[in-house]
């Protein structure tokens, strides 16, 4: 500096010719007088000016980034797992946390403006942390979440392969199975949606490259054998149905007939005995009326339910006359 350079008039070696103590000028207050100087600074202060104001308005791009500061201030983890969360949300908050990690990524962690360098590189390593900690939290919810799913749609499917394996010879168990197999057939599409969700569920976390276990890869194969033998169990049973329905047909016919004539019979029992002879015992009859009651009532179920099956066969649907005959008969006495 200009105060460092030597004086002669300071030198120790030329005091001697001098009385007392010299002061010399001041360099320093010579140069900041001079008009020069003054111009010079002027410029230097106006281009670190500039330099600073340029630099504010670079950081501006990193405002867009706010976003992730804050969010990493609010989010608590427990309150996020205790959301219902679906495929949907999963994938769109996954998505959004990785957009954030790759702006990080892209972002400059310096820049020289002017005379100042703008170092971003802490920035960007406090804000990175934040969405790898959310991310990692999210997969792993993910994961289990797919565990939890998997094993329940697996036991569904499992269940219904194991009921359109059945093979029922009676009537009523020939008609629960057919009345089953249509609402499968109508469920079909939600019950292959919910495998294909799980799928996508495993799907999004290897495109996360998140480590599946093998238990977890194992349970996956062995629902894809699970939709696959349940759509083959499903026209399986369709043709059982096909080939066995006449029969069936056939036994119901028969039951009907016999229900009839068990009606008829009642009735005729209305008309003779106790019923009709003027010494019966009341209390007797009364006895025998409440029996036959029950056993009206009984026949009363069985036609309702026969007349359910006529028209899963397409039927013509028996009125069944001679119930309401026997009821009325049966009211009178």
């Amino acid at each position: 500096t200009i105060q460092a350079v030597p004086r002669l008039l300071y030198m120790r070696s030329f005091s001697h010719y001098f009385d007392g103590k010299m002061n010399g000028l001041n360099p320093v207050q010579i140069i900041r007088s001079t008009p020069r100087f003054s111009e010079l600074r002027q410029k230097i202060d106006a281009v670190i000016v500039q330099d600073f104001q340029e630099a504010r308005n670079y950081a501006e791009i990193f405002s867009e980034l706010r976003v992730v500061y804050e969010f990493g201030k609010t989010w608590n983890q427990a309150e996020y797992a205790a959301q219902k969360l679906d495929l949907r949300k999963y994938r769109m908050d996954m998505a959004r946390q990785r957009e954030w990690r790759n702006d990080l990524e892209r972002m400059k962690i310096g820049n020289v403006i002017g005379t100042l360098h703008v170092d971003s590189k802490s920035l960007r390593n406090s804000l990175v942390p934040i969405t790898t900690r959310t991310l990692d939290t999210i997969k792993t919810l993910l994961l289990n979440s797919s565990r939890e799913e998997v094993v329940t749609v697996l036991t569904a499917f499992q269940q219904r392969v194991k009921t359109l394996q059945e093979r029922p010879e009676a009537l009523d168990g020939f008609v629960t199975f057919m009345v089953t197999h249509g609402e499968m057939l109508t469920k079909k599409r939600g019950a292959l949606m919910e495998a294909s969700i799980v799928d996508d569920m495993y799907e999004l976390l290897q495109s996360y490259e998140m480590k599946v276990p093998t238990s977890d890869q194992v349970k996956l194969d062995d629902l894809h054998e699970a939709v696959q033998m349940y759509t083959e169990m499903l026209d399986e049973a369709e043709e059982y149905i096909e080939d066995r329905k006449q029969s069936m047909i056939a036994t119901l016919d028969k039951n009907i007939t016999t229900l009839n004539e068990e009606l008829l019979a009642v009735l005729g029992n209305l008309h003779s005995g106790s019923f009709v002879e003027p010494d019966s015992d009341p209390a007797e009859v009364v006895a025998e009326l409440e029996v036959i009651k029950a056993n009206i009532a009984s026949m009363r179920q069985k036609s309702e339910t026969y007349q359910q099956y006529q028209k899963l066969f397409n039927m013509t649907v028996d009125d069944f006359s001679n119930l309401g005959l026997t009821e009325k008969e049966c009211d009178a006495r």
